[in-house]
C-alpha cells in the first residue's frame, strides 16, 4: 500500500526568491489530480502544503483533491508552510492557508504560523482553537525546543534532540514526513489505539529526524533514511 502522495510542491531556497509565474506547480489542473488519486492504490494520506494554494488552476486542484480523500477514506496531512513571497498580502495569505483546516486529520504549524492562523501565541489556546476546524492531531513545531501537540481533549509536549547546527532546511520536512511514516504503519490505520503515550514515542522518532537533519548541509540530502533511525 502507498503510504502518501503528494500534491506537487515548489521548494524555494530562500524566502526572497519567486517563483516564475506560472509556475509548473500552480498547472495542476483538477483532472490530473484526481486521476493520480484514483489510478493508484489508494494512499493512507494525501499530503498538502500551500504552495499549490497560490493561483489557479492547481487551487481547485488541490480543493478537490481534499473532497476526493475524505470521500474514500485517505487522511490528510496539512502543512502551511508559510512562505510570504509567494502571497500577494496577509489577508489573502490567512484565507486560503485556513481553507484546507477542515479536511486535515493531521496539521502540523510552527511557532512562527500559530499566531498567524490565529491570532494568538499562547500554545494550548492555539492548538485548541485549530483542533475546532476539525484536525485530529495539532502539531506545533518549536525549533530545537521540540514540538506541542493537541490529540483530541490532550496536549503535551516533546523535547526536541540537541545537534551540532549546520543547517535548517528541511527540517519541518523531516519531522511530518517521519511522523506521517510511523502513522500510516500503524496496525488499524494511523488513529488506532493513539494514545498520548504512543504519540510521544512517535515525536520522539520525528524530532530526532529533523535533529538529524539540521545537523548536516542541505535541504533534501540531509534527510535521514528510516534504517539510519531506525538501526
Amino acid at each position: 500500500m502507498n503510504t502518501s502522495w503528494y500534491l506537487p510542491q515548489l521548494i524555494l531556497v530562500q524566502d526572497s526568491i519567486r517563483a516564475p509565474s506560472p509556475g509548473a506547480d500552480t498547472l495542476l489542473d483538477t483532472e490530473e489530480a484526481l486521476s493520480a488519486l484514483r489510478e493508484q492504490e489508494p494512499p493512507v494520506f494525501l499530503h498538502l502544503g500551500p504552495l499549490s494554494l497560490t493561483a489557479e488552476s492547481s487551487r481547485s486542484a488541490s480543493l478537490s483533491a481534499l473532497e476526493y480523500a475524505r470521500e474514500n477514506g485517505i487522511f490528510v496531512s496539512y502543512d502551511p508552510n508559510y512562505r510570504a513571497s509567494l502571497w500577494p498580502d496577509e489577508v489573502t495569505t490567512v484565507r486560503w492557508m485556513k481553507t484546507p483546516l477542515p479536511f486535515a486529520d493531521v496539521l502540523k504549524v510552527s511557532d512562527e504560523e500559530l499566531p498567524l492562523l490565529t491570532g494568538l501565541n499562547n500554545l494550548e489556546a492555539g492548538c485548541e482553537k485549530l483542533a475546532a476546524y476539525g484536525p485530529r492531531l495539532v502539531l506545533v513545531t518549536l525549533g530545537a525546543e521540540g514540538v506541542y501537540y493537541r490529540l483530541g481533549n490532550y496536549s503535551g509536549r516533546v523535547a526536541g534532540h540537541t545537534v551540532q547546527m549546520a543547517d535548517t532546511n528541511g527540517a519541518g520536512d523531516t519531522f511530518l514526513g517521519a511522523l506521517l511514516s510511523r502513522l500510516a504503519k500503524r496496525p488499524g490505520g494511523p488513529f488506532a489505539d493513539l494514545f498520548p503515550e504512543k504519540l510521544e514515542a512517535h515525536l520522539a522518532y520525528t524530532n530526532r529526524a529533523a535533529a538529524l537533519t539540521c545537523s548536516r548541509s542541505g535541504a533534501i540530502p540531509a534527510m535521514p533514511t528510516a534504517a539510519e533511525l531506525d538501526g
